[in-house]
């Protein structure tokens, strides 16, 4: 799963972005920041805002290293965080709790996912679904792209492992283990991903098949989302 920022100040508009990022430390943490209403409603999933990202800086003199970016954040988080964890200080009597634990590296979000964006950046693109979705679409986003916690990610950068999951057996299998929101189907990594029976022993003919499918897919659907706007 994606990130959950946890709060409204680490998201910034294009406008802010490119005031900020004319500092080159602070433009090392700002990226992308995709959703998956963008995943489908935008033309080529085109993001329409930004995040600052400081998750990866372990300590306050590292997040503070990156200038501008870190100054807009110790701004417009911290005073937030540190009431949010005054109030669970204060309503359960405990000196410990998950709020209380946040101001502690109140620079990163709620749940970062650093495991996730290591992985990310050592790609050229990878793959994302929308955690909630009524129809199977998967997608290729560049790397420079961060994923928010209403996208499910996939650290694949190949056109195989994309057939796979975009294929008809993957979707049986999806809505057949995953919960479901509504009407709709919930991508559950423990129930649909760690248990899906990945084909084991391809032929390079089958492997290269499917990769030539999963091309020609994406090359149809790109060219009908052009064409219908």
């Amino acid at each position: 799963q994606g990130q959950t920022h946890g709060h409204e100040g680490f998201l910034v508009l294009p406008a802010e972005k490119a005031s900020l990022a004319k500092e080159k430390a602070a433009a090392e943490v700002i990226h992308p920041y995709l959703i998956a209403d963008e995943l489908i409603g935008n033309l080529e999933s085109k993001p329409s805002r930004y995040c600052i990202d400081l998750t990866l800086c372990r300590d306050l003199t590292a997040a503070q290293r990156h200038g501008h970016a870190f100054e807009h954040v110790k701004k417009h988080v911290f005073p937030d965080i540190k009431k949010r964890a005054e109030e669970e200080r204060v309503l359960t009597g405990k000196k410990t709790g998950p709020r209380q634990t946040h101001l502690n590296h109140w620079w990163t979000f709620w749940r970062g996912r650093p495991e996730l964006i290591r992985g990310v950046r050592k790609l050229p693109r990878y793959i994302v679904c929308g955690q909630v979705t009524k129809r199977p679409i998967f997608e290729f986003v560049r790397s420079d792209i961060w994923p928010n916690a209403a996208l499910i990610a996939f650290l694949m950068d190949d056109d195989y492992s994309f057939g796979v999951l975009q294929s008809g057996i993957h979707w049986a299998w999806f809505t057949e283990k995953c919960s479901t929101l509504t009407e709709r189907y919930r991508y559950t990594i423990e129930s649909v991903f760690d248990t899906f029976p990945w084909p084991q022993n391809p032929t390079e003919k089958s492997v290269r098949a499917v990769a030539a499918s999963a091309v020609s897919l994406r090359r149809l659907r790109n060219k009908l989302m052009k064409k219908n706007q």
